[in-house]
C-alpha cells in the first residue's frame, strides 16, 4: 500500500480511539453538543463562500435541521411542530396574537418540563427544553411586535 494511504488509516484509527476515550470521559449528550458546536465553525466558513442569498438560506436551513437532529434526535419534531403552531396562530389572529402566542408557548414549555420531571426526575440529560426556553422568549417578542 502507498505510504499516504497507510497514514490515512493510522489517522482514522487515532480518531476513533480519541472519540472512544471522549465517550468514556463525557456523557453522550454533552459530547454531541460539543461536536455540533465545534463542527459548525468550519461549516460557517462555507456559508460565506456561497454565491447566492437563496442558496445560503437553504444551506442554513439544512445545516440547522441536521445539527439539531444530531444533538436532540426525534425531539426536534416537537420544536418544528411548535413553530408551525405559532405561525398558524399569528396568521389567523393577526393584531391581538401576543397574549395567545405567549400563553401557548409557556403552557407547552411547562407541560414538557412536567413530562421531564416524570420521566427523568433529577436527571442531567440534555434535551429539547434548552431550545424551547429560548424559543418562548422569541415567540413572545415576535407575536407582540407583529
Amino acid at each position: 500500500m502507498p505510504e499516504t494511504l497507510i497514514n490515512i488509516f493510522d489517522w482514522i484509527k487515532l480518531y476513533h480511539l480519541n472519540i472512544n476515550k471522549l465517550r468514556e470521559m463525557f456523557p453522550e449528550d454533552q459530547l454531541r453538543v460539543a461536536i455540533a458546536i465545534i463542527s459548525s465553525i468550519p461549516l460557517s466558513f462555507l456559508l460565506y463562500k456561497l454565491p447566492n442569498a437563496t442558496i445560503r438560506k437553504y444551506y442554513s436551513l439544512l445545516l440547522g435541521v441536521l445539527l439539531q437532529y444530531y444533538v436532540y434526535g426525534y425531539q426536534v419534531c416537537f420544536t418544528f411542530a411548535l413553530h408551525c403552531l405559532i405561525y398558524i396562530i399569528v396568521t389567523f389572529k393577526r393584531k391581538h396574537c401576543g397574549f395567545v402566542v405567549t400563553f401557548i408557548a409557556v403552557l407547552l414549555l411547562s407541560i414538557y418540563h412536567i413530562y421531564r420531571l416524570i420521566v427523568d426526575y433529577g436527571g442531567w440529560t440534555f434535551d429539547i427544553s434548552t431550545i424551547l426556553m429560548g424559543s418562548v422568549c422569541k415567540y413572545s417578542l415576535f407575536a407582540y411586535s407583529y
